[in-house]
């Protein structure tokens, strides 16, 4: 006969098995699948279309895995162009994998691949413009992430200034410099 005066004792025991055992395998499933990281893949995508792609010589884009979505985080990618690697700062925005990126400051251009480019755009598809040969200073910096140089065309005798201005690896807009 059981005393209903007499206190009598719960076991928590088997309910406290099963929360340490809830526990154990939140913690292997948050270890097994690691904290949320950056898609590499869809921002080498974004940085691809903003880029322009082979319009602009671009050959590859190169962003690390494992990049955690916590907000603050930074991080380089890299696009290799022909005319140069130019490099991409990233900051995640949000805790949910947000982010934005732009051109870091001070990249360098490679002047002789710029030279060879305007070439070619200066004389296009003109047979009477191919001794057009545009030259560009030795080394090209691009601060602030834009580059704004003063190159030469230069057929037989003659020699014509040219502005040339834009982020590297994005075509450029360049314009004949008259007096």
């Amino acid at each position: 006969m059981i005393d209903l005066h007499k206190p009598t004792r719960v076991r928590r025991a088997p309910s406290l098995a099963l929360a340490a055992v809830v526990v154990m395998g939140v913690v292997a499933f948050v270890t097994a699948c690691g904290s949320p990281s950056i898609d590499p893949d869809r921002l080498s995508a974004d940085l691809r279309r903003d880029v322009g792609g082979a319009a602009t010589g671009l050959t590859a884009i190169t962003c690390p895995s494992g990049q955690p979505a916590k907000a603050g985080t930074t991080f380089t990618c890299t696009a290799t162009t022909t005319r140069g690697d130019l490099v991409y700062e990233v900051t995640v925005t949000s805790d949910a994998g947000d982010y934005r990126y732009a051109l870091a400051p001070g990249q360098t251009v490679d002047s002789a691949a710029l030279g060879q480019e305007l070439t070619a755009q200066v004389s296009g598809p003109n047979a009477a413009l191919g001794a057009v040969t545009v030259t560009c200073p030795a080394s090209i910096v691009a601060p602030g992430g834009a580059v704004d140089v003063t190159c030469t065309a230069s057929s037989g005798t003659s020699q014509v200034p040219m502005h040339v201005t834009g982020p590297p690896g994005s075509p450029l807009t360049w314009v004949f410099v008259t007096a």
